[in-house]
């Protein structure tokens, strides 16, 4: 499905919010040209390493084997482009606004996440992990 096909089908409340839509999608699209026929020279201690395709979309950042903020943002931006929302870093959730309604909770998703039968980052796995930790170690606060 093309771009403009997705925009067709995106609900808007008027022909004239599809066309502000698909000429801001044109104005980024000629920018993206010019910049590649851009030719930049960069100094090599401006450059970071970048992790392996293998890494793209990990869950935990703390599993990129170069742990840098374009490393970072590259893998966040990544799972955001696949409407997934949620990427974790050690014990800290990310949460992205993806502006849109990606169907990640509800009864049945909570059932999953407290039955263990998925365990992607998500509010639901922090949630239950915190309220066991409080649980188990209630007294000891």
């Amino acid at each position: 499905m093309s771009l403009n096909e997705k925009i067709e089908t995106t609900s808007c409340e008027s022909a004239d919010q599809v066309n502000r839509l698909k000429s801001d999608i044109t104005d980024l699209s000629t920018k993206n040209d010019e910049l590649k026929k851009q030719v930049m020279k960069v100094s090599t201690r401006d450059l970071f390493p970048a992790n392996s395709e293998i890494l793209d979309g990990v869950n935990n950042l703390a599993e990129l084997g170069y742990l840098n903020e374009p490393s970072v943002l590259y893998n966040i931006y990544y799972r955001y482009q696949r409407d997934v929302i949620y990427t974790i870093m050690g014990p800290v959730l990310l949460a992205n606004n993806p502006f849109k309604d990606v169907r990640i909770s509800g009864s049945d998703v909570i059932m999953a996440y407290k039955e263990k039968i998925l365990d992607s980052p998500h509010v639901y796995k922090i949630a239950e992990i915190a309220y066991n930790d409080m649980m188990r170690d209630g007294d000891k606060v």
